[in-house]
């Protein structure tokens, strides 16, 4: 939708984006979609679900520690990717306490490494606590037997982890977690 905002911004006039999928990128996985959207969209919807995609890019939410039902952004189920996460990740972990790899940026590594398939770039923008907290050590193996390159950029300013930091200003989003850019790059093994 913003490309066709944009779009219509920039030249005055407005023309449908066919590649739109209008989507919850988890729900992909699940049996069925969401129904409620038109024909057309879900006909783009199969066909981007058949077609390979090599590079995937994006700033999943990552709020797996919501401070109360008020702040309305529960995590939702999704029994599929729920169901990979806990055969991958959660499965190798050491850890006793893995609520945190209930947490979407979570689900949105899984989805990408699942997605790019036996080539691909994965590049997120999430939560930088996946790098030394013991709930992730599952995902941090997994990451390192799926991908050949690992690149990441730990920003910090993880203002729990450091008072010094108090408030908002210190991070790149105006958030109190830490945050990092993280590129995964899996090559296609010579046959």
């Amino acid at each position: 939708m913003n490309i066709e905002h944009e779009f219509y911004e920039s030249t005055g006039r407005y023309e449908s984006f066919e590649g739109i999928c209008l989507v919850d990128t988890f729900e992909l996985a699940e049996a069925q979609q969401i129904s409620f959207f038109s024909t057309e969209n879900t006909a783009r919807v199969e066909r981007q679900k058949r077609s390979p995609i090599r590079v995937v890019i994006g700033n999943p939410p990552y709020n797996a520690w919501q401070l109360n039902e008020n702040d309305n952004n529960k995590n939702r189920k999704y029994k599929v990717m729920d169901k990979r996460v806990a055969d991958t990740y959660a499965k190798d972990s050491q850890a006793t306490n893995k609520n945190a790899l209930s947490d979407p940026y979570v689900k949105a590594f899984r989805w990408a490494s699942d997605r790019i398939g036996d080539e691909g770039i994965v590049a997120l923008v999430s939560n930088n606590s996946f790098i030394e907290s013991l709930a992730f050590d599952g995902l941090r193996k997994h990451l390192e037997q799926d991908f050949d390159e690992i690149y990441v950029l730990d920003l910090g300013a993880n203002v729990r982890k450091n008072p010094k930091l108090s408030g908002t200003t210190h991070n790149v989003f105006g958030i109190q977690v830490g945050v990092s850019i993280n590129i995964f790059v899996r090559r296609r093994a010579a046959a």
